[in-house]
Protein backbone atom coordinates (compact mmCIF):
# COMPACT_ATOMS: atom_id res chain seq x y z
CA UNK A 1 0.00 0.00 0.00
CA UNK A 2 1.44 3.52 -0.59
CA UNK A 3 2.13 6.03 2.19
CA UNK A 4 1.32 9.38 2.46
CA UNK A 5 4.47 11.67 2.47
CA UNK A 6 4.94 15.11 4.14
CA UNK A 7 2.31 15.96 8.03
CA UNK A 8 -0.16 15.81 5.42
CA UNK A 9 -0.50 12.00 6.52
CA UNK A 10 -1.81 12.29 9.45
CA UNK A 11 -4.65 14.66 8.86
CA UNK A 12 -5.35 12.70 5.53
CA UNK A 13 -5.59 9.35 7.32
CA UNK A 14 -8.19 11.04 10.00
CA UNK A 15 -10.20 12.27 6.92
CA UNK A 16 -10.29 8.90 5.46
CA UNK A 17 -11.19 7.30 8.56
CA UNK A 18 -13.62 9.61 9.25
CA UNK A 19 -15.40 9.42 5.84
CA UNK A 20 -15.71 5.49 6.05
CA UNK A 21 -17.63 5.61 9.09
CA UNK A 22 -19.50 8.17 7.51
CA UNK A 23 -20.54 5.80 4.31
CA UNK A 24 -21.81 3.20 6.38
CA UNK A 25 -24.93 5.57 7.32
CA UNK A 26 -24.93 7.37 4.40
CA UNK A 27 -28.57 6.50 3.58
CA UNK A 28 -29.10 8.59 6.62
CA UNK A 29 -26.74 11.70 6.04
CA UNK A 30 -28.69 12.07 2.58
CA UNK A 31 -31.30 15.58 2.84
CA UNK A 32 -34.97 14.50 2.62
CA UNK A 33 -35.29 16.85 -0.78
CA UNK A 34 -32.57 14.48 -2.19
CA UNK A 35 -33.31 14.42 -5.84
CA UNK A 36 -34.92 10.86 -7.19
CA UNK A 37 -32.14 8.10 -8.50
CA UNK A 38 -32.58 5.76 -11.17
CA UNK A 39 -30.38 2.75 -12.26
CA UNK A 40 -28.63 4.57 -15.38
CA UNK A 41 -28.35 8.03 -13.07
CA UNK A 42 -26.74 5.87 -9.65
CA UNK A 43 -24.03 3.74 -12.71
CA UNK A 44 -23.62 6.71 -14.55
CA UNK A 45 -22.54 8.18 -10.76
CA UNK A 46 -19.79 4.62 -10.39
CA UNK A 47 -18.14 5.44 -13.36
CA UNK A 48 -17.69 9.03 -12.77
CA UNK A 49 -16.13 8.00 -9.38
CA UNK A 50 -14.38 5.31 -10.81
CA UNK A 51 -12.97 7.73 -13.46
CA UNK A 52 -11.95 10.58 -10.80
CA UNK A 53 -9.88 7.86 -8.88
CA UNK A 54 -8.24 6.43 -12.08
CA UNK A 55 -7.43 10.31 -12.79
CA UNK A 56 -6.01 10.77 -9.63
CA UNK A 57 -4.10 7.53 -9.48
CA UNK A 58 -2.72 8.98 -12.92
CA UNK A 59 -1.58 12.41 -11.50
CA UNK A 60 0.18 10.36 -8.36
CA UNK A 61 1.86 8.21 -11.00
CA UNK A 62 3.09 11.16 -13.29
CA UNK A 63 3.86 13.36 -9.95
CA UNK A 64 6.35 10.30 -8.96
CA UNK A 65 7.38 10.21 -12.02
CA UNK A 66 8.91 13.88 -12.00
CA UNK A 67 9.76 13.49 -8.24
CA UNK A 68 12.45 10.37 -8.87
CA UNK A 69 13.46 12.57 -12.02
CA UNK A 70 14.42 15.47 -10.00
CA UNK A 71 15.79 13.20 -7.68
CA UNK A 72 18.04 11.38 -10.20
CA UNK A 73 19.19 14.63 -12.07
CA UNK A 74 20.46 16.30 -7.86
CA UNK A 75 22.17 12.77 -7.78
CA UNK A 76 23.84 13.44 -11.42
CA UNK A 77 25.17 17.37 -10.34
CA UNK A 78 26.35 16.40 -6.80
CA UNK A 79 28.49 13.43 -7.86
CA UNK A 80 32.03 15.62 -8.38
CA UNK A 81 33.00 12.38 -10.88
CA UNK A 82 30.21 13.35 -13.17
CA UNK A 83 29.41 17.11 -13.05
CA UNK A 84 30.85 19.03 -13.77
CA UNK A 85 32.32 16.96 -16.69
CA UNK A 86 31.76 15.34 -19.84
CA UNK A 87 29.43 13.38 -18.57
CA UNK A 88 27.08 15.61 -17.02
CA UNK A 89 24.80 15.93 -19.86
CA UNK A 90 24.40 12.69 -20.38
CA UNK A 91 23.56 11.85 -16.96
CA UNK A 92 20.76 14.54 -16.80
CA UNK A 93 19.51 13.26 -19.96
CA UNK A 94 19.49 9.52 -18.95
CA UNK A 95 17.04 10.70 -16.08
CA UNK A 96 14.75 12.39 -18.81
CA UNK A 97 14.76 9.64 -20.96
CA UNK A 98 13.32 7.49 -17.80
CA UNK A 99 10.86 9.79 -17.00
CA UNK A 100 9.11 10.12 -20.24
CA UNK A 101 9.39 6.15 -20.31
CA UNK A 102 7.61 6.71 -16.42
CA UNK A 103 4.95 8.66 -18.04
CA UNK A 104 4.11 6.80 -20.68
CA UNK A 105 3.74 3.59 -18.61
CA UNK A 106 1.36 5.59 -16.14
CA UNK A 107 -0.71 6.87 -19.11
CA UNK A 108 -1.00 3.10 -20.39
CA UNK A 109 -2.24 2.21 -16.81
CA UNK A 110 -5.00 4.82 -17.00
CA UNK A 111 -6.34 3.42 -20.62
CA UNK A 112 -6.51 0.42 -18.46
CA UNK A 113 -8.23 1.57 -15.78
CA UNK A 114 -10.40 3.65 -18.20
CA UNK A 115 -11.62 0.47 -19.68
CA UNK A 116 -12.30 -1.09 -16.14
CA UNK A 117 -14.78 1.81 -15.20
CA UNK A 118 -16.47 1.22 -18.89
CA UNK A 119 -17.06 -2.35 -18.20
CA UNK A 120 -18.29 -1.23 -14.09
CA UNK A 121 -20.76 1.04 -16.17
CA UNK A 122 -21.58 -2.06 -18.73
CA UNK A 123 -22.04 -4.26 -15.69
CA UNK A 124 -24.34 -1.58 -13.36
CA UNK A 125 -26.40 -0.79 -16.14
CA UNK A 126 -27.05 -4.82 -16.87
CA UNK A 127 -27.71 -6.25 -12.79
CA UNK A 128 -29.43 -2.69 -11.47
CA UNK A 129 -32.75 -3.07 -11.13
CA UNK A 130 -35.42 0.14 -10.33
CA UNK A 131 -36.38 1.69 -8.53
CA UNK A 132 -33.20 1.81 -5.90
CA UNK A 133 -32.77 4.00 -2.53
CA UNK A 134 -32.07 7.24 -4.37
CA UNK A 135 -31.39 8.59 -0.85
CA UNK A 136 -28.55 6.32 -0.33
CA UNK A 137 -27.24 7.16 -3.14
CA UNK A 138 -27.04 10.46 -2.75
CA UNK A 139 -25.90 10.37 0.58
CA UNK A 140 -22.65 8.63 -0.97
CA UNK A 141 -21.98 11.20 -3.38
CA UNK A 142 -22.79 14.61 -0.57
CA UNK A 143 -20.37 12.38 1.91
CA UNK A 144 -17.74 12.37 -0.97
CA UNK A 145 -17.40 15.63 -1.70
CA UNK A 146 -18.16 16.99 1.89
CA UNK A 147 -16.50 14.36 4.17
CA UNK A 148 -13.64 13.41 1.73
CA UNK A 149 -12.99 15.75 -1.04
CA UNK A 150 -12.98 18.68 0.27
CA UNK A 151 -11.74 18.70 3.62
CA UNK A 152 -8.23 17.02 1.50
CA UNK A 153 -8.49 19.75 -0.72
CA UNK A 154 -7.95 21.99 2.29
CA UNK A 155 -5.22 20.13 3.66
CA UNK A 156 -3.69 20.59 0.58
CA UNK A 157 -3.36 23.79 0.57
CA UNK A 158 -2.13 23.98 4.21
CA UNK A 159 0.73 21.73 3.18
CA UNK A 160 1.43 24.32 0.89
CA UNK A 161 1.37 27.18 2.81
CA UNK A 162 4.30 25.71 5.01
CA UNK A 163 6.59 24.78 2.42
CA UNK A 164 10.21 26.67 2.46
CA UNK A 165 10.83 28.95 -0.11
CA UNK A 166 13.75 28.71 -2.40
CA UNK A 167 15.02 25.37 -4.03
CA UNK A 168 12.73 22.81 -2.06
CA UNK A 169 9.51 24.52 -2.78
CA UNK A 170 8.52 22.92 -6.05
CA UNK A 171 9.30 19.84 -4.32
CA UNK A 172 7.57 20.42 -1.74
CA UNK A 173 4.71 20.99 -3.37
CA UNK A 174 5.28 18.06 -5.38
CA UNK A 175 4.55 16.30 -2.06
CA UNK A 176 1.29 18.29 -1.03
CA UNK A 177 -0.42 17.32 -4.62
CA UNK A 178 1.20 13.67 -4.36
CA UNK A 179 -0.73 12.96 -0.87
CA UNK A 180 -4.09 14.74 -2.27
CA UNK A 181 -3.95 12.71 -5.31
CA UNK A 182 -4.02 9.54 -2.95
CA UNK A 183 -6.93 10.83 -1.07
CA UNK A 184 -8.91 11.38 -3.91
CA UNK A 185 -8.76 8.35 -5.20
CA UNK A 186 -9.87 6.82 -1.92
CA UNK A 187 -12.57 8.85 -1.86
CA UNK A 188 -13.37 7.48 -5.67
CA UNK A 189 -12.89 3.85 -4.48
CA UNK A 190 -15.12 4.54 -1.36
CA UNK A 191 -18.18 6.39 -3.51
CA UNK A 192 -18.08 3.34 -5.75
CA UNK A 193 -18.08 0.82 -2.97
CA UNK A 194 -21.00 2.69 -1.07
CA UNK A 195 -23.02 3.48 -4.72
CA UNK A 196 -22.62 -0.16 -5.45
CA UNK A 197 -24.20 -1.38 -2.24
CA UNK A 198 -27.20 1.02 -1.82
CA UNK A 199 -28.55 -0.29 -5.46
CA UNK A 200 -27.74 -3.57 -4.56
CA UNK A 201 -24.59 -4.90 -6.67
CA UNK A 202 -22.22 -5.04 -3.62
CA UNK A 203 -18.77 -3.35 -2.62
Amino acid sequence: MRSLPHSFSVRAIRVLTAALAVWLTAGWLAPATATAHTCASACNQIRRACNGSAKAALDFARTNCDTDAAACAALCQGDPLICPGDGCEACIATCGTTREACRVAADDARIADRATCDTTLTSCDDVCVDPIDGACVQGCKATAQHQCLRPAKKDELTCKQQCPKGAARQACFRQCRRALDLVIEACGDSEVRCVSSCIGLGG
